[in-house]
């Protein structure tokens, strides 16, 4: 068991929306599921981005009576993110955010994303070597807001949640790093 004294060793990175741009492709895509199931459209970049917390919940208010329309929206969902992918970029600034805290801290990433697409990212961009670990939506069976993403990063990073801090840019990011009990959350605002 940890005590209060003990310092932050790490830091993990959600990727999407944290270190990745990727918000405004996003919400393309989740306009175009709900035009295309007969839901509800946000009405603006801002509306999505105040009001999009959970897609199972909003894949399923398309047709509540369909059990199977979430793990549909879903596969759309991945399809198109994995064509427009490429036009993806990083925030201006993190790779130097990156860089800094990689001097004193170990670094992770516990993401929805693939390994393949982060690691790809990472390579095309010369910051994949700042990463001790990283566990991407085909790392564990669960999701977030489930904590095995960061349990994942945490043993291949061998620090305790004690000596954690999770950087994330959505209410699942939180609510897995407070499951996952670690010390420190910062929830950044650019994000979703």
């Amino acid at each position: 068991s940890g005590t209060v004294n003990e310092m932050i060793k790490g830091i993990i990175f959600d990727y999407d929306g944290v270190i990745a741009d990727s918000i405004s492709v996003q919400y393309k895509i989740i306009q175009k599921i709900a035009r295309k199931f007969g839901g509800k459209p946000f009405s603006s970049f801002e509306d999505f981005r105040e009001r999009f917390s959970d897609w199972r919940p909003y894949y399923q208010s398309f047709d509540p009576s369909n059990p199977r329309i979430v793990g549909q929206a879903e596969r759309m969902f991945y399809a198109e993110f994995h064509k427009l992918r490429p036009d993806i970029r990083l925030y201006d600034g993190i790779a130097d955010v990156i860089v800094k805290l990689s001097k004193n801290y170990k670094l992770g990433i516990a993401s929805h994303s693939s390994l393949k697409t982060i690691e790809s990212a990472l390579r095309s961009n010369d910051l994949l070597r700042y990463f001790d670990a990283i566990a991407g939506g085909d790392s564990t069976e669960k999701l977030k807001p489930h904590p095995d993403h960061l349990r994942v990063c945490m043993n291949k990073l061998k620090i305790k949640p004690s000596e954690t801090c999770e950087v994330g840019d959505a209410m699942w990011d939180i609510k897995a790093a407070r499951a996952a009990k670690v010390a420190k959350i910062i929830a950044v605002t650019y994000g979703l």
